[in-house]
């Protein structure tokens, strides 16, 4: 009982942890204070970027040249996949607080269903054939060969 108890505090922190980590974008800024970084990226480096008027700076920035992949663009790709379910009708960055993300967790879910329900032990166990003696009112009898096991384990 009390082992249970504690994997299920472990887990519970585990998944409190591991989804904490996901409460913002977290990759650090890439020369964030270097004065040649283009617009765009200024943008997406602010505190509460719009995610509308950075996609428009980018688009603009490489309408009137040839598209790059540096740094800075593939930064972009990975920080748009990330912000977009969070983005709101106006393009700011939403994230769901600390108990919208447990309800709406497909791990918490899933380890709620699993702690849930009778638990039987599984194992190891010694199987015993016991033998009833008529005479005994139903008291089992070890056979020798065990008993013999077991007088060796405690020796050792």
């Amino acid at each position: 009982m009390i082992k249970n108890l504690i994997k299920t505090v472990i887990f519970a922190l585990l998944l409190v942890f591991a989804n904490s980590s996901l409460a913002q974008y977290y990759e650090p800024k890439i020369n964030e204070n270097d004065p040649q970084l283009p617009h765009w990226v200024k943008l997406m480096y602010a505190d509460n970027p719009n995610v509308f008027e950075v996609d428009v700076a980018f688009q603009k920035y490489y309408s009137g040249k040839p598209f790059k992949h540096d740094v800075y663009s593939r930064y972009y790709k990975r920080w748009r996949r990330y912000v977009t379910p969070y983005t709101d009708e106006t393009g700011f960055i939403n994230y769901p607080s600390l108990e919208e993300r447990l309800a709406n967790s497909p791990q918490a879910s899933h380890a709620v269903a699993r702690s849930a329900g009778d638990w039987d032990y599984l194992g190891p166990k010694i199987h015993i054939n016991a033998r009833y003696n008529d005479n005994s009112q139903g008291v089992p009898t070890i056979p020798k060969t065990f008993r013999k096991i077991c007088i060796q384990l405690i020796d050792t």
